[in-house]
C-alpha cells in the first residue's frame, strides 16, 4: 500500500511539474516521436536482411561478427532484388512494397534473433585501453553520422541521383526507366534498400540506413581480423578504415561507398575460408558478394578480377582444373548475382552497360563524346605513387582523388610483412589474400586514370579498403612486441594510431558542429532554415521552383541537384545539357523549339557553375558561349536569386 502511495505521490508531482514548466511541447514529441520512427524502420529494414541471410546460411558454421556481417551482406542482396521485381511490376507504393516487407519481416523474425546473437562475440573484443580507445572513436563517429542522417539530406551525389532515382520512383509509382538522369543506368542495389524506407518513414530513414550498413561492415572487419590476429590488429584496422575523413563521413551522406565495403569485406571473408576449408559453399558466396559489389557501382568489379587472382596465384597445389574450376564458378556466380542491373538496362535501352560504351537510350554520341572524354591522369609516373600520393593529396570535395582517406593504411600496411616467417599458415593466408586484392584495386585504379581522368577518383575504389585495412591491422600485430633496448615500438605506434584517428574524429566533430543537425532533430529550426544555413543559395533556388505554377516543368542548366525540386524539374546531372542541345541544334530557336516541345517553361541557371565552366572549359569540350549569351538576351528574367547566384527565366 504504501509503495502505491509513493508512486501516485511521485507521479502526480511529475504531471504537474510538467504541466507548469511545458519542458516537452506537441512539436517536441511529433520531432522524437519522428526519429525514432525513422531508426526504427531502417532498423527493421537492416535485420530483415540479416534474417534472410541467417536463413539462407543456416548450415554454414562460420560463426561471430564474421557470421553477422556475411549475413547482413547476403540479404541485402536478396532484398534489393525482391525490390526491384516488385516496384516494376506491382508498383512503388506502400502496399506492394510494404506488404511483403511485412510478411519476409514475420517470416524470418526468429533468425533476426538468431543473427543478433552473433554481436555477443563483442564482448570478448575490447579488453585493454587501446582497443576501448578506438572503440570510443568509432563509436562517437557513428553516433554524430547517426544525428547527421536524422537531418534532411545535403550532399550533393544524393541529391543528384541516390536519393533523386528511388523519389522519382515513388512519384511515379512504379520502377520504370528515367531519361531524365544517365545515372539511371547505374547499378541500383543501394537505392533498392533506400526505396521502402523512403516510402514508410522518408529520406531520412534511407539515410540511417548507410549508418547502420556501416556498423555492420565495421562489426564484421572487427570478427574477421581478430579471428586470425587479436583485438588489437582488429581495432586498428577498424581505426584505419574511419581514420580518413571521406570514409568517416559518408556514413551519412546516402552514398553507396558502405554498401560497396560491406561487400567488399564480405568477398574477401568468404574467398579466405574458401582457401582455408575449400568448402565449395564459401566460393558461392565469394561469387555472390563480388557479384553484389558490381551491384552498387560498376568501379568494384576490382573486387571480383582480385578474387580471381586470388584463386589463380593462391592455389598452386591444385590442379589447374581445379584451379580453372573455382574461378568459373567465381566468374559465373558474380555475373549471375550482378545481372538484374544488367537486365534492366537492356529492357530499357537496349543496353546492358548503359550509359557507357555505345549511343543508347537518353546517351547519344554526344553526351558519350562530352562524359567519356576526359584527359588522362597526369603521368605514369604520379600514378605509380598511387597510394602514397591518394593519401597525401587527396581532400574531400577537392579535384583529383576528391577523398581523404588518413595515413593509417598507407602508413600500416607496409608493416604486415614483418616476422614473417614466424607467421602461422592462416595469418599467411590472410595476408597474402588481402595484399593480393589491394595491389590488384591499386592496378586497376593506377590504369583507369590512365584512362579517363574520372577514374582517379578515390571513391570509385572504396571497395578494396576493408583488404587494405586487413594489411594495416597485421602490420600492428606484426611491429607490436618489438623492442629495441627499452623502445616499444608497438606502445609507440599505438600511440601515433590513436593520435591520427583522434584528430580525425576531432575533425569530423568540427564538422559536426558546423552543420548542427541538433537544430533540426530537437525541432528548434525547421527543414527549410536548415537547408538554407548549409546548401545556401540553392535552398532559396528549390523554394524558388516549388512556388511556380503546379504545371511549371523546369529545365536546370549547370545545376546536377534535382532532389528537393522533383518532379517538377529535370537537373542538369552531368553538366552537359548545354554542350549537347547547343552542339545538336546549332540556332537559339531551334534549341527553344526544343524545350518547348519538351514541355520545359521555365529554365534556372546555376551563375556561378555556368562561369566556373566558362573559365575552365574542362577537357576543352569548345562549349558554344555565344549561342548561350544570344539566346539568354531573347529570354525573359523571371527571378534573380540571392543576388544573381541562379537566375530564373521564362521559356517562351
Amino acid at each position: 500500500m504504501y509503495g502505491l502511495v509513493g508512486l501516485a505521490s511521485i507521479l502526480l508531482s511529475s504531471i504537474g511539474y510538467l504541466y507548469g514548466h511545458k519542458l516537452l511541447s506537441a512539436q517536441d514529441l511529433i520531432g522524437v516521436f519522428s526519429n525514432l520512427w525513422q531508426v526504427l524502420v531502417a532498423f527493421l529494414i537492416i535485420a530483415t536482411a540479416g534474417g534472410i541471410g541467417e536463413w539462407l546460411l543456416r548450415h554454414s558454421d562460420v560463426s561471430g561478427l564474421i557470421r553477422f556481417g556475411l549475413a547482413a551482406a547476403l540479404g541485402m542482396i536478396v532484398m534489393s532484388v525482391g525490390i526491384l521485381v516488385l516496384g516494376a511490376t506491382l508498383g512503388t507504393n506502400l502496399i506492394p512494397l510494404g506488404i511483403p516487407i511485412l510478411i519476409v519481416l514475420t517470416t524470418v523474425r526468429k533468425y533476426i534473433l538468431t543473427w543478433l546473437k552473433n554481436l555477443t562475440e563483442l564482448r570478448t573484443s575490447i579488453h585493454g585501453k587501446y582497443e576501448k580507445t578506438l572503440a570510443a572513436g568509432a563509436i562517437i563517429i557513428l553516433c554524430a553520422n547517426l544525428a547527421v542522417a536524422l537531418a534532411p539530406p545535403t550532399e550533393w551525389d544524393a541529391l543528384v541521383y541516390h536519393f533523386a532515382i528511388p523519389s522519382a520512383y515513388l512519384q511515379n509509382g512504379r520502377i520504370t526507366y528515367l531519361a531524365n538522369t544517365m545515372f539511371w543506368g547505374m547499378p541500383e542495389l543501394t537505392e533498392m534498400i533506400y526505396l521502402p524506407a523512403m516510402r514508410i518513414a522518408g529520406v531520412e530513414a534511407a539515410a540511417v540506413i548507410g549508418v547502420f550498413v556501416g556498423a555492420v561492415v565495421l562489426l564484421g572487419l572487427l570478427g574477421y581480423v581478430k579471428s586470425k590476429f587479436n583485438n588489437i590488429a582488429a581495432w586498428t584496422a577498424v581505426a584505419a578504415l574511419l581514420a580518413g575523413g571521406s570514409l568517416g563521413w559518408s556514413l551519412s551522406t546516402g552514398y553507396v561507398d558502405w554498401m560497396g565495403l560491406l561487400f567488399g569485406w564480405s568477398a574477401l571473408a568468404a574467398l579466405n575460408d574458401w582457401l582455408e576449408r575449400h568448402d565449395r559453399r564459401m566460393l558461392i558466396l565469394a561469387g555472390i558478394f563480388c557479384g553484389g559489389a558490381i551491384g552498387t557501382k560498376y568501379s568494384a568489379g576490382v573486387v571480383l578480377i582480385g578474387s580471381i587472382l586470388v584463386l589463380g596465384l593462391m592455389q598452386k597445389h591444385q590442379a589447374w582444373k581445379y584451379i580453372i574450376s573455382s574461378i568459373f564458378v567465381l566468374g559465373l556466380t558474380a555475373t549471375i548475382t550482378s545481372s538484374p542491373w544488367w537486365i534492366k538496362n537492356f529492357l530499357a535501352t537496349g543496353n546492358p552497360f548503359y550509359p557507357f560504351f555505345i549511343p543508347s537510350g537518353a546517351m547519344d554520341q554526344i553526351r558519350l563524346n562530352f562524359y567519356e572524354k576526359l584527359p588522362a591522369w597526369r603521368n605514369w609516373q604520379s600514378v605509380i605513387l598511387l597510394p602514397w600520393q591518394a593519401t597525401f593529396l587527396g581532400i574531400g570535395g577537392k579535384e583529383g582523388y576528391s577523398a581523404d582517406i588518413g595515413p593509417l593504411l598507407v602508413g600500416l600496411s607496409p608493416l604486415a610483412w614483418i616476422n614473417w616467417k614466424s607467421r602461422s599458415e592462416a595469418q599467411r593466408t590472410t595476408i597474402l589474400t588481402a595484399g593480393i586484392i589491394t595491389a590488384a584495386g591499386f592496378v586497376l585504379w593506377a590504369m583507369g586514370s590512365r584512362i579517363s581522368g574520372l577514374l582517379i577518383q578515390t571513391r570509385l575504389f572504396f571497395i578494396f579498403f576493408p583488404a587494405w585495412a586487413v594489411l594495416a591491422g597485421a602490420g600492428i600485430d606484426a611491429i607490436w612486441n618489438l623492442k629495441f633496448s627499452n623502445i616499444r615500438f608497438g606502445f609507440l605506434i599505438g600511440v601515433l594510431t590513436i593520435l591520427m584517428f583522434g584528430l580525425n574524429v576531432f575533425s569530423l566533430g568540427k564538422s559536426f558542429v558546423s552543420r548542427n543537425p541538433a537544430l533540426y532533430i530537437l525541432r528548434l529550426e525547421d527543414e527549410q532554415t536548415y537547408l538554407l544555413r548549409n546548401l545556401g543559395s540553392y535552398t532559396r533556388a528549390m523554394e524558388t521552383i516549388q512556388g511556380l505554377p503546379s504545371n511549371s516543368h523546369v529545365l536546370m542548366l549547370w545545376e546536377a541537384r534535382g532532389y528537393y525540386c522533383q518532379p517538377r524539374c529535370d537537373s542538369d546531372e552531368i553538366i552537359d545539357r548545354w554542350f549537347h542541345d547547343s552542339t545538336k541544334y546549332t540556332t537559339s530557336l531551334s534549341i527553344l523549339q526544343t524545350w518547348h516541345n519538351q514541355g520545359f517553361t521555365y529554365m534556372l541557371i546555376n551563375n556561378q557553375g555556368k562561369d566556373f565552366v566558362r573559365e575552365n572549359d574542362p577537357a576543352g569540350k569548345m562549349i558554344n558561349w555565344s549561342l548561350l549569351d544570344t539566346t539568354l538576351a531573347n529570354l525573359t528574367i523571371e527571378k534573380e536569386i540571392d543576388g544573381g547566384v541562379y537566375t530564373l527565366y521564362r521559356l517562351p
